[in-house]
């Protein structure tokens, strides 16, 4: 891949510290800039839910909050993979992190009112996160910290499941409050981030690995589509409860902004909490019982969610449903970078799983649930889908494993 920035004089080099032969600036970047960028992006998101659920937007209508910043991040990526030049990288990152900042600050500072603001701020989010991931890739993407699959997928899960579960907590703290509290919080975000960048800039580039990740085993196709499936419905569910459901739900039920945001936090929080052990366990994940045992946890936790009453009962069912979560996206990651062969293919399979499932889970729940955040429907209907394409894995694999032994 080309380099975007000439390397460093030999004697600045010398001076930069590393680990496994990447400086440290690039290596906080690598690691810190998802978790930030996620971080502000769900802030933003999650306060524009509070705002349309205090506004008196119903699901049906609320629900096009989370489908058009999904749907606005998929294109928003893909052009961005088109036009994005190495020389262009570290620009776009800077002016992507500002004008993260900048939208947060209009979401923050605007009262409840309609819905053309949200949709506004909403799919401008998208486009924002688009023009970031890509050239962080284009200027990250071919530097190796861990030699095995396991743990660059665990690093990598850690690291935006981390910034999924502190944007909606933040929220929660910070605007009871006070509104400038948060204002006061993205653009610190913002330029703690705008540091990581100019940091790595001025860093030596790290070489590129020449040498492949080892995996426990090369995944087949099969385990690729089981992935697959299952990372469609558990990603819809956790979008639809992020961005539709979960907000009004609490509403409804009188928990505050605090508690509702720290609910969206449990929610998330299974994802870097389990990414190590999922990564020591990479041997065990040839047949998809564990994934599938998680599944089942989910769809339970996600049937039981509106009969709850209690905040404390909702948040031991956002943790079930947030197992299904980590466990799902575990799996799906590292076999799409486990393909034997035409890696970058499996890796756009699931990246584009992951972003039909973010558009349709707002939406399809959103609408299911129509007028009522405290329907009973939405929710079953989603753990129906992960529990029915549970058990068509479970069946699809037991029947494989039959024939092997005839």
């Amino acid at each position: 891949m080309p380099q975007v920035l000439e390397p460093s004089p030999p004697a600045s080099a010398s001076r930069t510290l590393t680990f496994r032969g990447v400086p440290l600036p690039a290596l906080a970047l690598l690691i810190l800039g998802p978790l930030l960028v996620a971080m502000i992006n769900l802030m933003i998101m999650f306060a524009l839910t509070l705002q349309a659920v205090l506004a008196g937007i119903p699901p049906r209508t609320q629900a096009w909050i989370g489908t058009l910043y999904a749907a606005a991040y998929t294109v928003s990526a893909y052009l961005a993979g088109r036009w994005t030049k190495p020389s262009r990288a570290m620009t776009m990152l800077v002016t992507t992190t500002l004008g993260a900042s900048a939208i947060a600050t209009a979401a923050f500072l605007a009262p409840p009112s309609g819905l053309w603001l949200p949709l506004l701020l909403g799919t401008l989010v998208g486009i924002n996160a688009g023009h970031y991931f890509v050239p962080l890739q284009a200027r990250m993407g071919d530097v190796q910290v861990f030699h095995t699959v396991a743990w660059s997928v665990a690093c990598y899960n850690a690291s935006w499941g981390m910034g999924d579960a502190l944007g909606p907590f933040v929220v929660g703290v910070l605007k009871g409050l006070s509104v400038g509290w948060l204002v006061l919080a993205a653009w610190a975000i913002g330029l703690f981030h705008l540091a990581l960048v100019v940091a790595a800039a001025r860093a030596p580039h790290p070489a590129s690995s020449t040498h492949a990740m080892a995996s426990a085993f090369a995944s087949t196709r099969r385990q690729r589509l089981a992935a697959s499936a299952a990372m469609l419905v558990i990603i819809a569910m956790y979008l639809g409860l992020v961005m539709t459901l979960y907000s009004g739900l609490g509403h409804a039920r009188g928990w505050s902004e605090r508690q509702i945001g720290l609910g969206l936090a449990v929610l998330a929080v299974p994802v870097p909490l389990t990414a190590p052990l999922f990564a020591l366990l990479r041997h065990r994940m040839q047949q998809p019982w564990i994934m599938l045992a998680s599944m089942v946890v989910s769809a339970a936790s996600m049937a039981a969610l509106p009969m709850t009453e209690t905040w404390l009962g909702s948040l031991a069912c956002l943790a079930g449903a947030g197992i299904g979560l980590a466990c799902v996206a575990f799996h799906a990651f590292y076999y799409s970078n486990a393909a034997p062969t035409d890696r970058a293919h499996a890796i756009g399979v699931n990246e584009s799983v992951v972003g039909l499932g973010s558009v349709a889970g707002p939406l399809v729940l959103g609408n299911l649930a129509w007028t009522d955040f405290t329907s009973v429907l939405p929710y079953r209907a989603a753990a129906g889908a992960i529990a029915l394409v549970a058990a068509g894995i479970a069946l699809e694999f037991a029947w494989s494993r039959s024939r092997k032994r005839e």
